[in-house]
C-alpha cells in the first residue's frame, strides 16, 4: 500500500500502480501543498494493469516530485523508487541548502545516483523498462531531469503569452531498465533548468496516459493551461481531468503531480524590454 511518512518536515511518500492500481477509479490526494492524480484505465476499455509510480519529498521551500511510466512489468518502476527512497535522506539534506548550492548539487548527485555502476546493475536485472521525469523546485528554481516520454509543464501567464507551457520535450526511445539509455556509451537523458516568472507559477507533471487517446484534449497543451488555471483548486481540476479521460474510455494509466507557487521575484528580462518588441 501507499508509503506516508509525515513529520513536521521533510515529508516523503511513495506509490506504485502495482500495490493500488486504481482501476476504473480515479483518484486525487492533497498532501501538504501538492495534489497527486491516479487512474489506472478504464476496465471497459482494456484496463487491466497500472505500471506507473510517483515519489514527493517535500521540505519547508522546496519540493522534490518523481513520475515513472513503466512497461513491460511494473519491476523498473520499483527499482527506480526503491533507489530513490535508499537516496533520500541525502537529497533531503541537498535541498536544505541555498538555492545555488542546492540546485547545483542536486543535479549532480542525481547524475551520480543514476549513471552509478550499482544502479545500471540493478536496471539490467529487471524486466521491462521504464520513462522516468525527475522535477526540484527551491524557490524561483526549477531543476528537472528527463528519461523518456513523460512531461513537464509551467503554467504562467507571462509564459502563456508567449504559448509556452511545456519545459521539456518527449522522447520516445530513451528508457530505464532491462534496456537502459542510462547504460549505453553516452548516456541519454536530459536536465534543464528554468527560473519561474514573476506571480503565480502551475507545475506539473505527468505521463502519458494524460493523453494517451489520439483525439485527447489534453494534447494541446494551451488547453491543459486552461483545464489547470480555471477557478478552484487543483485537487478539483485533476478530479476533472482523471474523470474526463475515465467517461472517453482511457485505457493507459495517468498519473499527475502538481503544485502552484507564487513567485514575487521579477524575472530577468531582455535590455529592450518594454519597446513593444519579443
Amino acid at each position: 500500500m501507499w508509503m506516508l511518512y509525515k513529520e513536521v518536515k521533510p515529508l516523503f511518500y511513495s506509490w506504485t500502480g502495482k500495490q493500488e492500481p486504481f482501476l476504473s477509479q480515479p483518484t486525487v490526494l492533497s498532501i501538504e501543498n501538492t495534489t497527486l492524480g491516479m487512474y489506472g484505465g478504464n476496465v471497459n476499455a482494456g484496463a487491466h494493469k497500472n505500471e506507473d509510480a510517483l515519489l514527493l519529498l517535500t521540505g519547508s521551500d522546496w519540493t522534490f516530485g518523481v513520475i515513472i511510466d513503466a512497461h513491460h512489468s511494473s519491476e523498473s518502476a520499483a527499482c527506480i523508487i526503491s533507489e530513490l527512497d535508499r537516496h533520500h535522506k541525502n537529497i533531503e539534506e541537498i535541498l536544505s541548502r541555498t538555492v545555488s548550492s542546492a540546485i547545483t548539487r542536486i543535479d549532480l548527485y542525481m547524475k551520480e545516483m543514476l549513471l552509478s555502476d550499482a544502479f545500471k546493475r540493478k536496471c539490467a536485472s529487471v524486466k521491462g523498462e521504464a520513462s522516468c521525469l525527475i522535477c526540484v523546485q527551491k524557490g524561483q528554481s526549477l531543476w528537472w531531469l528527463s528519461i523518456g516520454d513523460c512531461s513537464l509543464y509551467v503554467f504562467n501567464e507571462e509564459l502563456a503569452s508567449f504559448h509556452q507551457y511545456r519545459m521539456n520535450q518527449r522522447q520516445f526511445f530513451e528508457f530505464v531498465g532491462e534496456n537502459s539509455s542510462l547504460a549505453l556509451d553516452v548516456p541519454c537523458y536530459t536536465t534543464g533548468v528554468r527560473e519561474l516568472r514573476n506571480g503565480k507559477n502551475v507545475v506539473l507533471l505527468a505521463t502519458d496516459g494524460l493523453y494517451h487517446q489520439e483525439d485527447s484534449l489534453f494534447l494541446d497543451d494551451e488547453t491543459l493551461s486552461s483545464w489547470i488555471t480555471r477557478d478552484g483548486d487543483m485537487k478539483s481540476h485533476f478530479s476533472h481531468i482523471l474523470n474526463k479521460i475515465h467517461v472517453e474510455n482511457g485505457i493507459d494509466s495517468a498519473t499527475l503531480i502538481g503544485w502552484a507557487y507564487e513567485n514575487n521575484e521579477q524575472g530577468v528580462y531582455p535590455a529592450n524590454h518594454g519597446e513593444g518588441t519579443k
